[in-house]
């Protein structure tokens, strides 16, 4: 299983995700997810390609995050809280190639951009960023277990930020631990009040609950 595979379509109207009064069922959370994928590969990214992540909790940055799995690039979120200085240095740092912006953020990101080395493409999110974007399965040449997948980084509280980077198989292996240690079903819910930028949001009340069918109220 790959990171990607946590999130199943199959479970269709199943709702896996509430967010401001919206219900997401798995179908339509995996058609957003591919539509990011496709998004992604029809940019020019390739595999093994960082993207940076400036969002809040929003059930858009949960698509990016699976889109960005499926394309078979790298996943990196950053803190929205930091300083359009600290954001510059995460983003040169992580070589990003693209970077997923939400509104909000955009005044800060254009700040940060004035810092890049090698400013990358920049998807602002936008009601209608990816209306017209094809919502079908994504094929992408051979990813496996052992590629990487997400790419968090530490506070940075006493240096310069770390990057720790997880390949697909650490993410299902500690997704699906959680899950099974807790046994949860498709009948469980959480109530995810992490930033998702965070590995508790992500590792703890995020994917292990949608790998189980359950549902995240973000």
């Amino acid at each position: 299983m790959l990171a990607g595979d946590l999130l199943d379509g199959a479970r269709g109207t199943s709702t896996a995700m509430i967010f401001e009064d919206q219900e997401w069922s798995y179908a339509a959370l995996d058609a957003l997810a591919n539509r990011y994928a496709n998004y992604f590969r029809c940019a020019g990214l390739r595999r093994g390609d960082r993207v940076s992540m400036l969002v809040g909790n929003d059930v858009m940055l949960v698509g990016a995050y699976f889109g960005a799995f499926r394309a078979g690039l790298v996943a990196n979120p950053i803190n929205t809280r930091l300083t359009a200085s600290e954001i510059a240095y995460i983003v040169n740092h992580a070589d990003a190639r693209c970077a997923v912006v939400g509104n909000d953020m955009m005044p800060v990101f254009e700040q940060v951009k004035r810092l890049l080395a090698q400013p990358p493409l920049v998807l602002a999110l936008g009601p209608e960023a990816l209306k017209h974007v094809d919502a079908g399965a994504v094929r992408v040449e051979s990813i496996e277990g052992d590629d990487d997948a997400l790419l968090i980084y530490t506070s940075g509280t006493t240096g310069k930020p770390k990057g720790v980077l997880l390949t697909h198989s650490n993410v299902v292996s500690a997704a699906l631990l959680v899950r099974d240690a807790f046994e949860m079903t498709p009948a469980d819910r959480t109530f995810c009040v992490m930033p998702l930028f965070h590995t508790n949001a992500l590792m703890f009340s995020h994917l292990p609950f949608l790998a189980a069918g359950g549902s995240v109220v973000l």
